[in-house]
C-alpha cells in the first residue's frame, strides 16, 4: 500500500504545482514591472528605453536558461 508519509517518496502532482506557481509568480513580476518602467527608470537614473531593455534581457535569460539549468541539475540529489 502506498504511504505518502514514507521518506523518499515523491509527489509529482505537488511538485509540479509548486513549480508552476513559482514560474507563474516570476512571470507576473515581469508584467508588474513593465507598468512601472517610468518609476524604475527615474530611480535608476536611466531612460525608460534602457530600463525596458534590462527587463527584456532578464526575461530572456530567465526563459532560456531555466530549462538548461533544470536539465544540468536533474541528477543532483535533493533532500525532501
Amino acid at each position: 500500500m502506498h504511504n505518502p508519509e514514507t521518506p523518499g517518496r515523491h509527489r509529482p502532482a505537488l511538485i509540479t504545482a509548486v513549480l508552476s506557481c513559482t514560474t507563474f509568480t516570476a512571470g507576473v513580476a515581469e508584467y508588474v514591472l513593465t507598468g512601472q518602467l517610468d518609476l524604475v527608470a527615474q530611480g535608476l537614473g536611466v531612460s525608460e528605453a534602457t530600463t525596458g531593455q534590462l527587463v527584456t534581457v532578464f526575461a530572456l535569460a530567465y526563459g532560456l536558461l531555466t530549462p538548461i539549468l533544470v536539465v544540468m541539475t536533474a541528477r543532483i540529489e535533493r533532500r525532501l
